[in-house]
This record gives C-alpha cells, structure tokens and sequence, in this order.
C-alpha cells in the first residue's frame, strides 16, 4: 500500500556540518515512524568531511585524523551502508527519509528508484552512466560519479546519494572510497565542462523523484 502522504522536499543553503544532518535524519526518522511528518527528501551539501558506514574500514584512510584535520576535512563514523566516502562544497548530497513499507517498496526497488533519479537527470546532461551489480552508485566505466549509502530501520530509510557536481576531487585519493582501489571519482564538471550549483541540480531533481517514487 502506498503511503497516503505526499513527499515533501526541503533545500538547504549553504553548507550543512554533517553532525548536524544527522540529527535532523534520526528527528525526522522518528518523526515518520509515529506518521507524524511524510516521506522526506533533503537536499544540501557538507562542509569537507570523510564518513564512514557500518562496515570497519580504517585501513582505507591513507591519512590520519590529524592530518586531516590540518587539511580542513571532518571525520565521522556513521550507520549508513558502505565503508568510506567524502562529501564536500560542489557535491548534492540528497537524503530520503521513506517508509518503504507503507509505499510497498523492497530496499532493492527503493535503491534502484534513487539511482535512478540521478540517471535520468545526468542523461539530461548527456552524461550516460551505468550500475554495477557488485558496486552500488553510478559510474561511467571505472570512474564514480554517483556514490550511495543508505540505513534501513524498520522500514524507514535515512542517509541517501551524492552526486559530484563541481567538487575538488583531490580529497577522494585521501582514501580508498568504498573500499573498491579501482574506484575513480569524477563529476559534472569534468565530465560535460558545467558548473551547475546544488539548488539548481536539486530542484530539477525533485521533479524527477516526484515522478519515479
């Protein structure tokens, strides 16, 4: 059964501390399960920060903390699926606090229909990207432009997907992103020569998810 709640979609200015996005993720998780607020989808970006998933992955930090914090970049451990990843300025990073239950969706239908968002809006761009079924995200032969990363929770979703837009790329060789050493991050503007700003990238992409979900 699908939800009798329409998605409501927020944008964030400027740059959200990723701590801070948390806190709001697991305020409206709550929230959702007593049906006290619809399905979210949240789109900002994150000051520097390199997070980590449930899946222990020290060893794919070629840096240490204090060298990173030297460098301006935040550590974080987090619930999200997946071992390392960095987020930053120039990067949409869109979270979906959904109950997959009361929209009658599998983890697997729902991961395919956040992908999938983002390929229909990079096709807009004449950016063609494919899935790999052993990687999550979306790619373009080995290089990443796409990363995900979800936490399911009694039905309810939180954290999400980001898609590299203008970012400096340099943070990425700081470790092994999801664990995979072949892994090549590149985005939007390296792909096509676009700069497109998250608010733009986000309010197109709202349409998209309006439409898919």
């Amino acid at each position: 059964m699908k939800s009798n709640f329409p998605i409501q979609t927020r944008f964030f200015s400027g740059q959200t501390p990723y701590a801070e996005a948390m806190k709001l993720m697991e305020k409206l998780r709550l929230q959702r399960t007593k049906e006290k607020v619809s399905d979210q989808i949240l789109f900002l970006e994150h000051p520097p920060v390199i997070t980590m998933g449930r899946r222990p992955a020290h060893q794919d930090l070629k840096l240490t903390l204090d060298e990173l914090h030297q460098k301006g970049i935040g550590f974080i451990e987090t619930d999200r699926g997946g071992k390392l990843t960095y987020h930053g300025p120039g990067q949409l990073v869109i979270y979906f606090i959904f109950d997959l239950n009361q929209r009658g969706l599998s983890i697997a239908d729902f991961v395919w229909k956040a992908e999938e968002g983002l390929k229909l809006y990079l096709e807009t761009l004449n950016i063609h990207t494919e899935r790999d079924a052993k990687n999550p995200g979306l790619w373009i032969k080995s290089h990443k432009i796409v990363s995900v990363g979800f936490h399911i929770q009694k039905g309810i979703t939180t954290h999400g997907v980001a898609l590299n837009l203008t970012c400096d790329l340099t943070p990425f060789s700081y470790l092994i992103p999801c664990g995979i050493p072949t892994s090549v991050p590149t985005s939007v503007l390296l792909q096509v020569g676009k700069s497109i700003s998250a608010l733009e990238a986000g309010q197109t992409l709202q349409t998209c998810y309006t439409q898919i979900f």
